[in-house]
């Protein structure tokens, strides 16, 4: 009915404090019969009995229950096959013993009332509680309980019944009850009984697997297990024993039983009126009137117990129950019946107007949530605007720049940017997948967050998700799969649903008073952030113009530029302070270029003569003359 291959259950894995509390467990249990799971508190009894019952997962290992693998669907297999009986009961206190009854069968999907009640009242017959089907369980006693608790499990007639610690609550006489109804229930079911009574297990489970530590220690069968009766393991039957008699000094040894393979040598002294007895073997236990131990005459007779007390289940009204369609317990119409019972029906002196202003507090306090829900929303939305790797800190001096500098490749630092104005901050990357006849210009655009990079940040090896890294020109771009992930979700075409329907698009980027447009995405990157990467060059430029210079790469200059060269051209005021002379290093992006040459802006050519100093030298024809003014 169940196999179990090494299954396997930590808490806190991997940390100072783990428990394996499920040790490489393997066991096959039958059909029916009583199971006791034994052990002292602690070694993961309970545990084991939960990851069977679906209520406890566990991280390796399988559980078949009828073949069918129970860490999969949990829920289902359980309302199919397993009836639960608790130590604390774990009934509903709101409702009738009735209804915590045919809860059981609502959940196997069961929804005909006459067939419920039909089923439910047999089960309580079944267990003597059929004339408390309309009490409240609070209002019972807890072998009433427990027993409404059984009736609970057995009502859809499961092949497995597990019981945790069923009679730690009861007194004996409970105890005894419950217990005689389980071992009934065994005949034809397989009962798996959590406890630690020593006595429980051995009068009534057939099977006895021992647990310590989350390992199995030990598993025997328990032949003749057939229930508790009136005598005593302490009492000795003399009755019962071969008996032999000697006298000798006036002295009668009675002896009882087999004969001992090792002698027994007893000595009996009589000094000054006083008898001494002398055993010279250890297994040899002294008798008086404190010990536990006690010889009757005769044969033990066995004691018929009251009829009332003996178990009597007639499971021919509860056929197993068919079907795979689940129901549940709750909806909203009887959550609301069960809080306002619990809280307004039993109206206790002075609890009255508390309830009622709880009451109304509870409805203030769902309105404001349904009004603060749309800030939230926004503040969230806020929060993924910003790449938290990404930190802005103001200098107004070059000796703060340079420790800035200076601090690249330390404390987790890669990448340092000098602006002379205020960065805005994270900016968009605006996809546009294409124009359709159907839409409006851009109406198919899509956007999400993101921060400009270069693609040197993107690490030395990154994981490529999909189309590829390497030699960007200016019009490509690598976005992480954080960003594709944004993207895709925020998609207004039906066709982008994969990374590698991202491949190709165009696309704006909007950051760092970068606005690029025309950007196609070429690859997908594995990271932890949102971001866009670009050619180092590209990224290098882009820089430069936001601080007022211009860098010139050899395909826009008609200077022969090589890598790692930049040509600097000043603006056309003549200022000239501050800026980097011909054959100076300058550091881009944390990059070192050479300036190959300095060059200036010129609004006009007079403008460019000046400066090379040569003379302005034009001819003027006067009108209506042959003069000519130079």
């Amino acid at each position: 009915m169940i196999s179990i291959k090494s299954l396997h259950k930590y808490y806190n894995k991997n940390k100072q404090n783990e428990i394996h509390v499920i040790n490489d467990i393997t066991l096959d249990l039958p059909e029916q019969g009583m199971v006791a799971l034994f052990g002292r508190s602690g070694c993961g009894k309970t545990t084991l009995l939960n990851a069977i019952g679906g209520l406890d997962k566990t991280q390796s290992g399988s559980i078949l229950i009828d073949g069918n693998d129970a860490r999969k669907n949990p829920d289902v297999i359980r309302n199919k096959y397993i009836g639960y009986i608790f130590q604390n009961y774990n009934l509903n206190n709101q409702q009738t013993c009735f209804e915590n009854v045919a809860n059981a069968l609502r959940l196997c999907g069961m929804t005909d009332k006459a067939l419920i009640e039909e089923r439910v009242m047999a089960a309580l017959a079944n267990v003597g509680m059929d004339k408390y089907k309309s009490r409240t369980p609070d209002t019972l006693s807890g072998g009433q309980q427990q027993r409404i608790a059984i009736a609970r499990a057995i009502v859809k007639n499961p092949k497995i019944i597990l019981a945790d610690e069923p009679t730690g609550n009861l007194d004996e006489a409970n105890t005894l009850q419950v217990m005689d109804l389980l071992k009934k229930i065994a005949e034809n079911h397989l009962v798996i009984l959590v406890t630690h009574e020593a006595n429980l297990v051995d009068f009534y489970c057939d099977k006895v697997i021992e647990l310590s530590d989350g390992k199995i220690i030990s598993t025997r069968d328990n032949y003749g297990a057939n229930g508790f009766a009136a005598r005593s393991k302490n009492d000795i039957y003399l009755g019962e024993l071969n008996k032999s008699e000697t006298t000798a000094g006036g002295v009668n040894v009675e002896y009882y039983g087999q004969s001992t393979n090792v002698p027994v040598r007893l000595r009996i002294v009589n000094h000054g009126g006083k008898i001494y007895l002398s055993v010279d073997s250890e297994s040899v236990q002294i008798l008086d009137s404190g010990s536990e131990v006690k010889l009757r005459e005769g044969v033990y007779t066995e004691v018929e117990r009251a009829e009332e007390n003996k178990a009597n289940i007639d499971m021919s009204k509860l056929p197993p129950v068919q079907g795979s369609r689940f129901g549940r317990l709750f909806n909203f119409a009887g959550s609301f019946k069960s809080g306002y019972n619990a809280n307004f029906k039993k109206n206790k002196k002075g609890t009255k107007a508390l309830r009622a202003c709880m009451f109304l507090f509870s409805l203030v306090l769902v309105f404001m949530s349904a009004s603060l829900g749309t800030a939230f929303k926004t503040i969230d939305d806020v929060k993924m605007q910003y790449n938290q790797n990404m930190f802005y800190v103001y200098t107004d001096s070059a000796e703060t720049s340079e420790k800035l500098n200076a601090a690249l490749g330390q404390h987790g630092i890669d990448n340092i940017q000098l602006y002379s104005g205020v960065p805005y901050g994270n900016g968009t990357f605006t996809v546009s997948p294409g124009r359709f006849e159907s839409f409006a210009t851009d109406a198919a655009s899509f956007k999400a967050y993101a921060s400009a990079l270069d693609i040197k940040f993107a690490g030395t090896s990154p994981k490529v998700l999909a189309g590829r890294i390497d030699n960007l020109t200016d019009s490509e771009v690598v976005i992480t799969n954080v960003l594709a992930d944004r993207l895709i979700e925020a998609s207004t075409v039906g066709y982008v649903k994969e990374y590698s329907d991202l491949l190709g698009l165009s696309a704006h980027i909007s950051a760092y008073s970068i606005n690029q447009s025309g950007v196609r995405i070429v690859g997908v990157i594995q990271s932890e952030e949102s971001a866009v990467y670009r050619s180092s060059l590209k990224s290098a430029s882009d820089i430069m113009k936001h601080m007022g210079l211009n860098l010139q790469v050899n395909k826009h200059s008609t200077l022969a530029l090589n890598s790692g060269e930049v040509c600097l051209i000043l603006p056309n005021d003549g200022n000239t302070v501050g800026y980097p002379k011909k054959d100076e290093t300058v550091k881009i992006s944390g990059k070192d270029f050479k300036v190959k040459d300095v060059l200036r802006y010129y609004d006009s050519y007079d403008q460019y003569l000046i400066h090379a100093g040569s003379p302005l030298v034009y001819t003027e024809t006067v009108e209506g003359t042959s003069e000519k003014n130079t």
